[in-house]
């Protein structure tokens, strides 16, 4: 009994910061474990220190953590199953799904568009061009109106798009900022392209009608969706957007030979092939996030193998 009350008192030591116990003061490794569990933003708060590198690994490790922190099994239990479950779900819905991605073919533009947020008809009457959209995991469309275009001029892939929308609602932060303020968590156009179809390699772009703009550069992992390896890509990416009556209009130029790519080399040309998704991000009065796409897609715009295979025409 006596032995039972010290391990217990030991314990509860451990759990009051400040406190050291005589049996973390014997064992260096436990001490340092335990304040590597308790700092879940480790990462974070090394960032653009020299600790860096050696912070990221605390990434993914929740589960030890947990373990060490005294989280009970029964609870660790049950986030594992409601994880767990999630994921099989996620699978479950793609056994069902009928769409595969396309072809499209992106018309060359005899003159470069000039973006200022208002989409001219004479600047865009040679793009792709295409009317409504799918909610993202759903192959049903919607007669929504919105807009999508594309095309290319010299070096620069041009796209275009006006969503219909009565309750606009921006958001124009990015990195470092609380998630419900970050850009993608308002209304605004998501951009991702993957010079290589045989890359791993892709870009997202993100921007809004302010002119607000957000690059990041992201690689697919085996053991993860992705990795976002850039979160602020210093690309000449350009863009603006307006607002009237209807909704908003956002145009994006984004300069093809700064992309990784056989493009570094030489020219974008006639024949070369890349993948594209567009994604509309929709911020609802109520706080209500939804996302729409030109195609069915799956998941979110991660996923690139719901890419649409694009061609330059």
């Amino acid at each position: 009994m006596k032995n039972r009350f010290f391990s217990l008192f030991g314990t509860l030591l451990l759990m009051v910061p400040g406190c050291t116990s005589p049996l973390e003061q014997a064992n260096p490794a436990l001490e340092a474990a335990l304040r590597c569990a308790a700092a879940k933003d480790l990462p974070e708060r090394c960032k653009n220190t020299p600790a860096e590198f050696a912070a990221k690994q605390r990434s993914g490790k929740e589960i030890q953590a947990k373990l060490l922190l005294g989280v009970p099994p029964d609870q660790l239990r049950q986030e594992a199953i409601e994880t767990l479950a999630k994921i099989q779900r996620e699978v479950d819905r793609a056994t069902h799904w009928n769409y595969r991605p396309e072809t499209i073919r992106i018309p060359y533009l005899k003159k470069a568009p000039f973006v200022d947020g208002i989409l001219s008809e004479n600047e865009w009457q040679e793009a792709f061009r295409h009317t409504n959209a799918f909610q993202i995991n759903s192959e049903e469309q919607l007669q929504d109106g919105s807009l999508w275009l594309v095309g290319w001029h010299g070096d620069t892939l041009y796209i275009a798009v006006h969503f219909i929308d009565q309750e606009c609602c921006f958001r124009r932060l990015r990195n470092g900022a609380p998630e419900k303020e970050r850009i993608y968590s308002g209304d605004a156009l998501e951009c991702f392209i993957r010079p290589r179809k045989n890359s791993k390699l892709y870009y997202e772009f993100l921007a809004n009608p302010l002119g607000d703009l957000w690059s990041l550069t992201h690689v697919v992992l085996r053991s993860s969706p992705y990795l976002t390896l850039e979160e602020e890509s210093s690309l000449a990416v350009n863009t603006r957007g307006s607002c009237d009556a209807t909704g908003y209009f956002v145009e994006i130029a984004i300069p093809l030979r700064q992309l990784f790519s056989d493009w570094n080399i030489r020219p974008p040309q006639q024949g070369d092939s890349f993948s594209l998704m567009l994604v509309r991000s929709d911020l609802s009065a109520n706080g209500e996030i939804r996302r729409y796409s030109p195609v069915p897609l799956l998941y979110d715009g991660h996923n690139i193998h719901g890419y649409l295979n694009a061609i330059l025409d």
